[in-house]
């Protein structure tokens, strides 16, 4: 189970990440409508602007994270320049989401070689991740963490502050968080209540938060 030895990267390659965009491929409906479509939750609660005001909520939870924290100031400017992290988040985010299925894959390629480029060591230990534990950016559970914050964020934004809540019992074409990278298939899956999603995704590291 990823995240089961503390501390030991299990890293979503260019092989696993291309099986994923391939299942992507094969469920996409047309590729004008992407990834997701129209119909979709997804589309449904991120086309709303208020989820904009979930962006700091949104990265202080990946902060929270030790290999995130520690990535973020050896490798980024985004405490320099949270604005820029911000567009870059959100273009990244949308283009996923609303671009065309060609659009979104190119996306995840680039984020997936930028991520690459990301890796380096925890200079102090901090809770269970030992001082000289090894972080990678395409590590599975630091990926799983990140979308968990970002989905789990514009649902609680949603529903806090929009006309309309997210449907309790609707769903939603969007990838599985699951045990293993290749558990990330896209899949039909019910759309979590705000606010369930984070421990959801918590237990499935085993109980632990990270």
């Amino acid at each position: 189970m990823p995240g089961e030895a503390i501390g030991q990267p299990l890293l979503v390659g260019e092989a696993d990440l291309e099986h994923e965009l391939a299942l992507v491929s094969s469920t996409a409906a047309e590729s004008s409508a992407g990834a997701f479509g129209p119909s979709s939750v997804m589309w449904r609660i991120d086309k709303e602007a208020v989820i904009f005001l979930g962006a700091g909520r949104a990265l202080l939870l990946q902060l929270a994270h030790p290999w995130i924290a520690t990535a973020i100031t050896q490798h980024s400017r985004t405490l320099a320049d949270p604005i820029g992290r911000f567009h870059r988040t959100f273009n990244a985010m949308f283009t996923i989401v609303f671009g065309t299925t060609e659009q979104a894959l190119a996306a995840a390629r680039r984020l997936h070689r930028r991520h690459a480029q990301v890796s380096g060591t925890l200079a102090e230990a901090v809770g269970p991740f030992a001082a000289g534990s090894r972080y990678e950016a395409n590590d599975f559970v630091a990926l799983r963490w990140v979308h968990a914050t970002l989905i789990e964020t514009a649902l609680v934004a949603t529903s806090s502050c929009a006309r309309r809540s997210p449907p309790k019992n609707g769903s939603v074409i969007g990838p599985k968080l699951g045990s293993s990278p290749h558990s990330l298939e896209f899949r039909r899956t019910p759309c979590p209540k705000a606010g369930r999603f984070l421990p959801r995704a918590t237990s499935a590291c085993g109980g632990r938060m990270f």
